[in-house]
This record gives C-alpha cells, structure tokens and sequence, in this order.
C-alpha cells in the first residue's frame, strides 16, 4: 500500500544517515588534521578544512619529538582567518633564536635536540615553529597564508619580540633556510642575524638572488659539498649578493640542513662544528 510504501522509504532514509562516519553515541569525533600531504587539487576549487586546535597545546616534548626529556612550553601563534601555529618555546633570555624547518614531517622537532642544547649551553632561547600543514598547526589551505612561510616566521618573530627579545636571529634548514632568508629581508624592524643550512636557491613564488641583496644584517651560509638541492658555486653566488660586512659560507662533506648541526645519541646531543659556528652565530656577537 502507499502507507507501507512511505514508511519503508522512511526507514532506509534513516539508514542511509547511519554512515560509519558517524560517531558513536557518547564518543567525540576525532578532529580534522591537516598535514603537509594535504595539497589543493588543480581542478575545481578546494574546500577549506576548518581550522582544529594545534597538537600538542602542552605536555612533554619528548613524547611528540623523541630526544632529550627536558621543559620547554607550547605556544600557539595566531594568523589569519582562524589559523593557528604550534610553536615551541625553549630556554629563557634576550637573545633569542627562531628556527624554521625543513619538509620532514617531523616539523618542528628536527631542531628539538640542538635548541635544547643551544639553551644549556649558550643561553639563547629558541622559538620553533611548525609551519602550516606540519606538526600541530592549524591551517585552511585555500588562503594564501598557508603558502606564506615567510609570514608564519614572521608571527614568531613578533611573540619573541612582545616577550622580551631584544636580540633576534633567523635560523632555517634546507625549505626552511630559504624561507629564513627571505624573511629576513623583509622583517622590518630587521632580525640581527641569519642562518641558511642548505636551502634550495629557488623554492616556488621565492627566489634567494631576489632576497640576499637585502640581507643587511649577519648572514651565515653552510652547504655539504654533495647536496642536491644546491650547490657550492651557488651558494658562493649567494654570499657575493649579500651586502652586509659580516657573512661566512662554511662548506660540510656531507649532511643537509640540520644534519649538519649533529645527531641526538643516547649519550645527549653531539654537536659540529658547525653547530658551535652556528651558537656564536645567534649569540651577542653574531659571529663577529
């Protein structure tokens, strides 16, 4: 009959809205994440994610990166239109170093162990972010913040400053050395220093022949001999553009990024040489 008819098409109505991704009575619903996989289609036009609280707000750093199990506090950097960084505080003081890291999906806790290290031993604090679509930040990925590295450095460099930093420096490897130097060039007031462990010359809408001229302020360049995102004679290149007076570009055997800087063992972290170049880098002195 026409009744039974309805009250079937009623039921597998109410079925259908049963899906598996509902959730359980009584459950919460994981979040949403987004992650450095997560691109926009060239085709149509994306679907903003919704912003979700940075993971880890808090807790040991240990637990989400590994290495040393010592304090340090979780930040959160507030752009654009919802969008929330993760960042990690490490150590106290003026002097003050913003770390800006490579494509690993690790984010952040690549320069975990040599900030932790930085601290104890130098006595600078360290500033390190996770760039949108890494670690715990937050980001819609249909604005143009979310492609902005050097903008999202740039959130960290005014947190360092609004809390007591009067002496600040840039510290990138490989994606995140580009980005270093190109915020670099642009921060006004100027950072006091920048370090660049193997970023590429070119990275798409940045180009670092573009950004040395205006690197006024110490700039200190490392680079393996073998690296295949750049090479020594660019990078020489580079150093001839930057126009302040105290530059260096040390050249590794091997290693790329923050590799070069040393490797956590069960003993602590050991650092290189150029690890040590690196502390006197983002020290008072910056290298001079």
């Amino acid at each position: 009959s026409r009744l039974t008819y309805l009250a079937l098409a009623g039921c597998c109505l109410l079925l259908a809205g049963c899906s598996n991704d509902a959730p359980v009575s009584g459950t919460t619903p994981s979040p949403p994440t987004t992650s450095a996989a997560t691109v926009p289609s060239n085709s149509g036009t994306p679907s903003a994610p919704t912003p979700t609280a940075p993971t880890p707000a808090g807790g040991s750093v240990q637990k989400r990166c590994g290495g040393p199990d010592d304090p340090a506090r979780w930040i959160t950097l507030h752009g654009p239109d919802g969008d929330r960084l993760a960042a990690l505080v490490v150590g106290h003081g003026p002097v003050t170093a913003v770390f800006a890291h490579q494509t690993d999906a690790e984010g952040l806790c690549g320069f975990w162990p040599f900030a932790d290290w930085l601290a104890k031993n130098h006595g600078v604090r360290s500033v390190l972010v996770d760039f949108c679509g890494h670690g715990g930040s937050a980001c819609s990925f249909d604005n143009d913040f979310y492609y902005d590295q050097p903008a999202q450095l740039a959130l960290a460099v005014d947190w360092a400053r609004a809390h007591g930093s009067t002496d600040l420096s840039l510290v990138g490897a490989s994606l995140g050395g580009t980005m270093a130097s190109v915020a670099a060039s642009t921060i006004r007031p100027r950072v006091d220093a920048v370090v660049d462990l193997s970023g590429p010359v070119t990275w798409p809408s940045y180009n670092l022949r573009k950004a040395m001229p205006r690197l006024t302020m110490p700039t200190l360049l490392a680079l393996a001999g073998n690296d295949t995102d750049a090479t020594v004679p660019q990078f020489r290149m580079l150093l001839s553009l930057v126009p302040s007076r105290t530059k260096r570009f040390v050249v590794e055997d091997a290693g790329h990024g923050w590799d070069l800087l040393g490797a956590y063992t069960a003993h602590g972290f050991r650092p290189t040489a150029l690890a040590q170049t690196v502390a006197g880098w983002v020290g008072p002195g910056h290298g001079r």
